[in-house]
């Protein structure tokens, strides 16, 4: 069993100016369905799930089961944002709160990648285009 760990559902983090991480909300799916959608051929080799999207609903089905296991302290998941716009996701996934280990995952909108100091960048930027 998990162990219940109170967030606001609200919880943002500014991590740049223009990068800010938050937690994910049933009122995203429509922007995270188009993302997916957009980048489906790209994030299929990374997300196993993404071949079972195919509308918005799924979208906030998957929030609906993420909101569950966060409040049983099973996982965590937010949105990595550029300018406000979702463009991808971090988790934590596996929580074992009696040795404080997790799985970490992310998985970014093909357009952007993390650059060698931590920071994102838009690939078109990262490669001097």
């Amino acid at each position: 069993m998990g162990k219940h760990v109170e967030l606001p559902n609200q919880l943002a983090i500014r991590v740049t100016s223009e990068v800010s991480i938050r937690l994910m909300r049933r009122l995203d799916s429509k922007e995270f369905f188009q993302m997916v959608d957009r980048y489906r051929s790209d994030l299929r080799t990374w997300l196993s799930w993404v071949d079972n999207v195919s509308c918005e609903e799924d979208i906030a089905l998957r929030y609906d089961q993420s909101e569950k296991n966060r409040s049983e302290g099973n996982s965590l998941r937010l949105f990595v944002l550029y300018d406000e716009s979702i463009i991808g996701m971090l988790a934590a996934k596996k929580i074992d709160w009696a040795s404080n280990r997790a799985e970490l995952s992310y998985s970014l909108a093909p357009s952007f990648c993390f650059a060698p100091d931590g920071t994102i960048q838009t690939r078109l930027f990262s490669k001097g285009i």
